[in-house]
């Protein structure tokens, strides 16, 4: 299994370093949006739709993001929408401006939303995102910012490195792969906190069909079939509270490892 509290704290204590040296009302990293190769669903439960996506830290320069911070995409370019109206019709959307973009665990981890009620109004049953190639998202700026960023800035994150991290993680195979279907396969599991016993070996049961169905290198086979068993054991042992967890917590250390390994490879890391 990933190491992956060893990891996650050595490039945890590295970013809050950071966020410490520029204080509080510095604005946080952008993140780039790990491609997704296919359709997303953002998932209903209760009064909004949503699912979280794969992201890494373009700069570890400025702050790691705090959960909720609010981002926005730099271009609309590489990021479709689909839905499916009332009638059962997929149609494709514009970006939608009520889609909420935000940091869900650090730079790891994206959450996309809509309310349901918007969804009504717009008269769709179902949204999904697919994310393509080299999409940045900016935080939202925030009055009082001492740090905003630059049009400079701006150009060389959504450019120059960007295009390194296409390059260094997003067309990387094994562990990119890895990260890929452990994100698909935590979107596909239920919000709760806990895992019934029974509900828990139907969902492994449901994890191992998902990875025996996946397209992916035998490396990324290998890696994702020793996380899922890691997760088995860590959840006999009540480590984490459902497989859901687990996958994230998973998840995020493969991400930690892969953002370092890109900080290092563009001279920015330390």
């Amino acid at each position: 299994m990933l190491k992956k509290f060893k990891s996650f704290a050595i490039v945890a204590a590295a970013v809050v370093s950071a966020t410490f040296t520029l204080g509080a009302q510095a604005a946080p990293q952008a993140l780039a949006l790990l491609s997704t190769e296919g359709d997303v669903r953002l998932a209903c439960n209760g009064a909004e739709c949503a699912a979280t996506f794969s992201s890494y830290c373009l700069q570890n320069e400025r702050p790691s993001p705090p959960g909720g911070t609010a981002y926005r995409l730099a271009g609309r370019e590489g990021f479709a929408v689909t839905a499916l109206d009332r009638h059962g019709q997929t149609i494709t959307l514009a970006a939608l401006d009520t889609l909420k973009l935000t940091a869900a665990r650090t730079q790891v981890a994206v959450r996309i939303s809509i309310e349901r009620s918007e969804l009504d109004k717009l008269g769709l049953k179902q949204i999904s995102v697919n994310i393509g190639n080299e999409v940045t998202l900016l935080p939202v700026p925030l009055p009082g910012d001492k740090t905003p960023f630059t049009a400079s800035e701006i150009a060389l994150v959504t450019d120059t490195l960007r295009k390194a991290g296409s390059r260094l993680v997003d067309l990387g195979e094994g562990r990119t792969e890895t990260v890929r279907w452990l994100s698909k396969l935590a979107n596909s599991l239920p919000y709760g906190d806990l895992d019934a016993p029974l509900a828990g070996k139907e969902l492994m049961r449901q994890a191992s069909a998902s990875l025996a169905a996946a397209k992916m290198s035998g490396e990324a086979r290998s890696l994702a079939a020793v996380e899922l068993r890691g997760c088995g054991k860590d959840l006999q042992l009540q480590i984490y509270p459902s497989l859901r967890r687990c996958l994230e917590s998973t998840h995020d250390a493969y991400l930690w490892d892969l953002n370092a390994n890109y900080w290092q490879a563009i001279h920015t890391g330390s």
